[in-house]
């Protein structure tokens, strides 16, 4: 969507806003959550007071405000069933990392309601009942109606919008010109969209929406299951199609250990053809099978050997903190010669076209070649043979 888009999307959401919510709105789709950036501490505070202070919702998830960023409800958080220190973890993490050249969108920003709330105030102005804005526009021109030389612009009206919002292009351009656009500092939602929308919400990230699908199947099943249960979730998928970007993200948010299945390169003295000809014989499942299996249900850390490729042999041990959840993630992670280990299956997508061009940006010509020629069939006929896709209950 575009930008116009997502805020005419909040105009028509969001009856009662007024022209100081309006900018608060520019604020945050501009600068993200950056000034909330407070002591963790102080901030966890906050949202537990007002997390059990909000009803659970009926509302969606989330709101986009911008290509960025998106106002994450509490109420439906709640409703849910998402844990508030799940949210908290994003919105800190949110508020590390502003979006670029802020004070610049703020201004284009600004422009940008300047011309939703003029477009407004003509439909409301020129149109008839049940009379279309291009309709309205065409009476208006038929009836001599267009600016002429030496002719003064019409008077801005104000327009009063539903619900006790004011929507007025007069009242905005008054704000605006009150308001220091060279030192630009967030503002609260007035006092008529405080009563009658009662917002409560965290600025997120809009990167983080693609977990979104995973924390739901997760904290259902830590209900389900109930606390003290450690669960564990594999993510399967084609090479670039974001695997390891989404496990990253799981930890930083849930605090999940990680176990990549790249660490579990078949070493060479395995590599015979008779091994490669099975499907994802290229994985070396026996040791993922002794040295990880047998602690995944554990809360205790734990520690597995890492495949060194550079030197074909194995090198450093690799620590899995201890904890609630474990995430499995890399091509093979399905492979059903763990059996069904795994409470989630989560398979990463992406089409061939985009899988070459990320690989390309992260590898190089000469390792696409390989990929193509090598890696990217072994994979596929994996894909294939145990229905690794269709298994999964999630895809991404």
């Amino acid at each position: 969507m575009t930008q116009r888009e997502l805020f005419c999307g909040q105009k028509s959401r969001h009856p009662s806003m007024e022209a100081q919510d309006w900018m608060k709105l520019c604020f945050q789709a501009a600068f993200g959550a950056e000034h909330l950036a407070l002591d963790p501490a102080a901030a966890q505070n906050y949202l537990r007071e007002e997390f059990e202070k909000t009803p659970a919702g009926s509302g969606p998830l989330y709101e986009e405000i911008s290509e960025e960023t998106v106002r994450v409800n509490l109420g439906a958080w709640k409703r849910e069933g998402l844990p508030e220190e799940w949210l908290l973890r994003m919105f800190l993490q949110t508020a590390e990392n502003p979006p670029k050249e802020g004070e610049r969108r703020f201004r284009e920003l600004t422009e940008l309601v300047t011309d939703i709330l003029r477009e407004g105030q003509t439909t409301a102005g020129s149109a008839a009942p049940g009379q279309t804005k291009k309709e309205a526009a065409a009476a208006e021109g038929s009836a001599g109606g267009a600016i002429g030389p030496g002719q003064p612009e019409k008077e801005e009206t104000d327009t009063e919008g539903p619900a006790g919002g004011v929507a007025s292009l007069r009242q905005w351009k008054e704000y605006l010109a009150a308001y220091p656009l060279d030192n630009p500092h967030a503002v609260h939602h007035s006092e008529s969209y405080r009563a009658a929308e009662k917002p409560a919400y965290r600025l997120v990230c809009r990167r983080f929406l693609r977990i979104f699908p995973v924390l739901r199947k997760l904290a259902e099943l830590r209900a389900d299951r109930g606390s003290g249960t450690v669960l564990v979730a594999a993510l399967d998928g084609r090479s670039a199609s974001g695997k390891t970007t989404l496990a990253d993200q799981l930890q930083r948010v849930t605090g999940a250990g990680v176990i990549h299945m790249d660490d579990f390169f078949l070493p060479g003295e395995l590599r015979i053809p008779e091994r490669l000809a099975e499907p994802g014989g290229n994985v070396h499942y026996e040791r993922f099978a002794e040295e990880v299996q047998p602690f995944l249900r554990k809360r205790e850390p734990f520690s597995y050997r890492v495949f060194d490729c550079g030197k074909m042999a194995l090198g450093e041990e690799q620590l899995v903190p201890g904890g609630e959840l474990r995430i499995v993630e890399g091509a093979y992670s399905c492979h059903p010669k763990f059996g069904e280990y795994m409470d989630l299956r989560v398979f990463c997508d992406v089409e061939s076209g985009e899988q070459e061009r990320r690989i390309l940006a992260r590898n190089g010509a000469e390792m696409l070649g390989q990929f193509r020629e090598r890696w990217i069939p072994l994979e596929e006929r994996y894909f294939a043979a145990y229905g690794i896709r269709e298994q999964a209950e999630i895809l991404l």
